[in-house]
């Protein structure tokens, strides 16, 4: 840790001085910073030396108080509809949006619009919200606070240590959601946030009346390192300010931790799907592998005779089949993009694999076919080609990054050496990367009408309703049913959404009941509408999963008067 923090001092040098000014526990001008790692509490003032923090240091909840109702809502699915803005309370509503407008829960998170989590629009009661803090066992007794609703108040004051006691208390699973909404912070920050962070910290920004009075502010942030680790600041000025000052420490003690971000997200690979196979042997005997998962080093044997070696954990499963075995895997959407500069790049320059990985993820989100909770997608010249082994430490570093980010607003494509409109050359972003590019800027130039936002902004996360496809849909339906109803696992869909797709392939949404095409402005549409409304009728069953039985079936519904 020592050497870790002589680092950060080193990388805090054009901190301005009035913020690393101050050394001693109660100096008003001091830029703090506290984090708690394997259940140790640390404190350093920036520009000094890091010691164990006072169990009494004192900080005012403020804005974090959103943070644990975000918590709250999308733990417990919570109907948290959306705030409406009428432009009756400008002050507060400025936070929120303009008047006319709306904002749902992660955006507000974001934006810090305290209307929103206002517990009674929400409906929490303070029976409800002690019951549910309470369940996890895990909340300390420094913390106890926390179930206290009538506390969860922006002048509320508690202690540092118990602050980051409440946020390591909150498991992983209920924490990622609030986590993936922070990422917004920083791209509201801008650029100089992005760059020198990534998405590697996600935090709240609070600022609230300063400790030395007199009319000024103080502001900091309060959440968690991508690894887990739950950190703390606090500075003179708003919070987007302090978070500002307190970036290039907060990416140091990040690399202390190079821990990967595990994700909600996953991706389904079909490896070689473009080169039928003959065999699986293991590596060192020979023998044929087992069908089932596989552990070890082994070979794959095409049908045109040449060989490939392969390594698996377990993620990869061997299938027999009439036409040769088949390999399927089930991956973390962090790992597969890992995995995908391994095998189509490299980890350096990292400005130019930074970038490849947001393209990675944008492709595999707009390619990949949505099946039973996953994106599904091919491994092969015409998709993206894959690693066949665990990803290298140096893909994963450039991976985690930028973890959550995909563009918005165009349709991705890469090569390795051949530029071209909404195309990124590798070749390019090496170049551009080794004269000091930064990745959000090697891919402003790729992408030029292309958006870096949150994986959830971007396809599918809302759906703008297309009525006249629901109706010319929900017209059909009789028809439909009374030829399906022959058909094993079929399954009338009980509230089919239709949503307007942008760009990209047509895809259903199958367990949410939506399918995400362009129209019906031409008879490929028509298909195209019914084929993914079979996907949703016949998601329970692995006919759902047959393209060509999906297919063929579509066409015949579509040829019957």
């Amino acid at each position: 840790m020592h050497a870790v923090l002589g680092l950060v001092l080193i990388l805090l040098l054009a901190v301005p001085a009035a913020a690393t000014a101050g050394t001693a526990r109660g100096d008003a001008s001091a830029l703090e910073l506290a984090w708690r790692r394997d259940g140790v509490d640390h404190y350093q003032v920036i520009g000094a030396d890091a010691r164990l923090l006072d169990p009494t240091l004192p900080t005012p909840l403020g804005s974090v108080w959103k943070l644990f109702v975000h918590v709250y809502i999308t733990s417990r699915g919570v109907a948290a509809p959306d705030y409406a803005c009428g432009g009756g309370d400008p002050k507060e509503e400025g936070f929120c949006c303009v008047a006319g407008a709306s904002i749902g829960a992660d955006e507000a998170l974001a934006r810090s619009c305290g209307l929103f989590f206002a517990p009674t629009r929400l409906g929490i009661t303070p029976e409800a919200w002690r019951t549910h803090w309470s369940a996890w066992g895990a909340l300390p007794p420094e913390a106890e606070w926390l179930l206290d609703l009538h506390r969860l108040r922006p002048d509320t004051t508690v202690a540092v240590a118990s602050l980051l006691a409440a946020l390591a208390a909150i498991p992983p699973a209920q924490r990622r959601v609030s986590e993936h909404a922070l990422i917004r912070v920083l791209l509201y920050g801008g650029p100089p946030l992005i760059t020198t962070l990534g998405t590697t910290v996600r935090v709240k920004t609070w600022t609230w009346d300063h400790r030395a009075g007199g009319g000024r502010h103080a502001g900091g942030v309060a959440g968690w390192l991508v690894d887990g680790t739950p950190v703390w600041a606090r500075g003179e000025g708003a919070g987007i300010h302090v978070l500002k000052l307190v970036a290039p420490a907060l990416a140091t003690l990040r690399e202390a931790s190079p821990t990967a971000p595990e994700t909600a997200e996953c991706v389904v690979v079909d490896f070689f799907a473009r080169y039928p196979l003959r065999e699986v042997t293991e590596r060192i005997s020979g023998a044929a592998a087992p069908a089932g998962p596989l552990r070890g080093a082994f070979t794959v044997s095409f049908a045109n005779g040449n060989t490939i070696g392969v390594e698996s954990e377990g993620e990869l499963v061997l299938t027999p089949g009439a036409d040769g075995p088949t390999l399927v895997a089930r991956l973390d959407l962090e790992e597969y993009v890992a995995r995908v500069i391994d095998r189509e790049a490299a980890a350096r320059p990292e400005a130019a694999a930074r970038a490849l990985a947001v393209v990675a993820r944008t492709y595999v989100f707009q390619e990949g076919r949505f099946e039973r909770g996953c994106r599904r997608i091919d491994d092969s010249t015409q998709a993206q080609r894959v690693a066949p082994r665990r990803a290298t430490a140096g893909a994963r570093a450039a991976g985690t990054w930028t973890a959550g980010l995909v563009l918005d607003g165009v349709t991705v494509t890469y090569h390795g050496s051949e530029a071209g409109p909404n195309r990124l050359s590798w070749t390019q972003a090496v170049e551009l990367a080794r004269a000091g590019w930064t990745f959000e800027a090697i891919l402003a130039r790729a992408y030029p009408a292309g958006r870096i936002v949150p994986f959830g902004e971007a396809r599918g996360d809302g759906c703008q309703r297309l009525d006249g496809v629901e109706r010319w849909l929900a017209a059909r339906a009789a028809r439909f049913r009374e030829r399906l109803v022959r058909e094993p696992g079929f399954e009338s869909p009980a509230a089919l959404r239709a949503c307007r797709l942008a760009h990209a392939r047509p895809y259903a949404d199958a367990e949410r009941g939506r399918i995400y095409v362009r129209g019906l402005g031409s008879a490929e549409e028509r298909l195209t509408a019914v084929h993914e409304y079979l996907h949703v009728a016949f998601h329970r069953h692995p006919r759902g999963l047959d393209e060509a039985f999906i297919e063929r079936l579509a066409r015949e519904l579509e040829r019957t008067p």
